[in-house]
């Protein structure tokens, strides 16, 4: 895979700091909101839900970095015109709305603005781990790996 290098520099780069400085373990949950683009799909919000577990390295007094593994469960829907623009493959009795299931692997840097809130924001890999759709014959509609930026504000 094209991301494993990457990856690697940042476990042994993680790895390397992790000796010489404050470390806070800890698990995560949270509700999200998320939606796809694409031709023929919802880009509608829906919720989903997310667990994990974080390790914030701490850097200086106000600048960490947080690696996370996380587990995302997220609800798709299709449009009606669906099988419009897949004429060829698409099954036109495929359910409206399915479940997907990513595997996230965020590394966020943190700005402590004061002792209860914290920005962050960082690049996330995500590899799809679960999908109960069946939208096309013989191919997959959903792609089974991305990257993206993940962003937030935290309160502790």
């Amino acid at each position: 895979m094209k991301f494993r290098l990457p990856l690697l520099i940042i476990g042994i780069s993680l790895y390397s700091s992790t000796q010489a400085q404050k470390v806070q373990y800890g698990f995560t949950t949270a509700l999200n909101l998320s939606s796809v683009s694409g031709t023929g799909m919802s880009s509608k919000l829906q919720p989903g839900f997310e667990a994990g577990v974080f390790a914030a390295i701490k850097l200086t007094n106000k600048i960490s970095i947080q690696p996370e593994l996380l587990y995302n469960l997220s609800k798709l829907s299709r449009t009606d015109n669906f099988t419009t623009y897949y004429v060829t493959g698409s099954r036109y009795a495929s359910s409206k709305s399915f479940n997907i299931a990513y595997l996230s692997i965020p590394v966020l840097i943190n700005y402590r603005i004061n002792k209860t809130l914290t920005i962050n924001a960082g690049p996330q890999y995500n590899l799809l781990v679960y999908e109960n759709e069946n939208l096309m014959y013989n191919k997959d509609a959903i792609k089974k790996n991305d990257m993206g930026l993940r962003a937030g504000v935290q309160f502790t």
